[in-house]
């Protein structure tokens, strides 16, 4: 079953390029770059994990997890005990965006099946897209310490692999899931770009380059990264009101109190009126601090899209909203929020 990605975005090619600008020099640069590539081995260790409990039809082992987590901690540990390093205390962030990127991969690739050959191909993809991950991520430690662009050549190979792996395990038979690939490649990448930003602040940003196609309601927009070329946006006709056209949808939906309202909201999220926007913009998210709960103009790094969206995304924890048994919001709905987003996210 072909499962629905970041509110209709669909990443044709996947390449990631970093700006002419130098990142920092001496330590920092090798104090980033430690971190970078111990962040990609913690996602592809618990993913292996993961996938070995699949295939085996078991409970994934806690110690095989807390081998990677004690891992990702030691490597922190020793890259800013070296000194140089452009942040410090970083690990609770990236670690618990890494938590909730794993579970949310899990949760889109868990075989509803006990059937053999479905957990072979869902362990299967679940190894890939640890392996996919922790080589993108490599690809950029590379870069950090060289203070160069990142090598295109290097990530456009580890989604080749990727993309063949899946290919190999669909023509097995049995998945749970088909189709998938090009949405968790898409996934995996927005995600790694969220991990160079935030443990190389003083470097250039990052960008998802190549051609990326977002569809929202009904219309296309179509953005080509950086070496040279332009950006075509197309927005749905008429402008999105927050207060017309999105706050309803919260209201009916999720500001409820246990939910997302009264004294205790969810997450430390109110989404009554009044409060919505308030904590909503430019504010980082409680369950994948390296997004933003809502990201104006990024709809696709937008960790609200994420959650109204459900897996597979670039970082997923808890349920998919709106919760306590209420269905998702219908596709149109979604866009409606998604393109409030993309139009500035402006309170109007």
């Amino acid at each position: 079953m072909m499962q629905r990605g970041v509110v209709g975005v669909v990443t044709v090619s996947v390449l990631l390029f970093l700006s002419t600008v130098s990142w920092a020099e001496g330590g920092a640069a090798a104090c980033s770059a430690a971190k970078v590539r111990a962040t990609g081995g913690r996602m592809g260790r618990a993913l292996g994990c993961y996938a070995k409990a699949t295939r085996k039809g078991r409970t994934v082992d806690a110690s095989c997890l807390a081998a990677t987590v004690a891992r990702l901690s030691r490597a922190f540990e020793i890259a800013e005990r070296r000194g140089g390093c452009l942040t410090s205390g970083d690990l609770s962030v990236v670690g618990g965006s890494v938590e909730s990127f794993v579970a949310g991969m899990v949760a889109a690739l868990t075989p509803g099946s006990p059937e053999a050959a479905a957990r072979r191909c869902a362990a299967t993809k679940m190894a890939a897209t640890g392996a996919k991950a922790a080589r993108d991520l490599r690809c950029w430690a590379t870069a950090v310490r060289a203070s160069t662009p990142v090598d295109g050549a290097c990530v456009a190979k580890a989604s080749t692999v990727f993309a063949r792996t899946f290919e190999k395990a669909e023509a097995k038979g049995g998945c749970p899931t088909t189709g998938d690939a090009t949405n968790l490649d898409a996934g995996v990448v927005t995600f790694v770009a969220a991990v160079v930003s935030a443990l190389t602040p003083d470097g250039p940003s990052t960008t998802t380059s190549s051609t990326t196609t977002t569809t929202l309601s009904g219309e296309t927009t179509t953005t080509t990264g950086l070496s040279g070329t332009t950006t075509t946006t197309t927005l749905a006709p008429g402008s999105v009101s927050f207060a017309r056209d999105v706050q309803p949808l919260f209201t009916a939906n999720c500001a409820f109190s246990g939910c997302h309202a009264g004294p205790s909201p969810a997450q430390g999220l109110d989404l009554s009126a009044g409060h919505a926007y308030g904590d909503l913009v430019n504010v980082a998210s409680g369950e994948c601090a390296l997004f933003k709960r809502v990201f104006p103009g990024q709809p696709t790094t937008s960790y609200l899209v994420f959650k109204i969206a459900g897996p597979p995304q670039p970082c997923f924890s808890g349920a998919q909203m709106p919760s306590g048994g209420r269905p998702p919001l219908a596709v149109a709905e979604q866009d409606t929020i998604a393109n409030w987003i993309l139009q500035g996210a402006v309170n109007n």
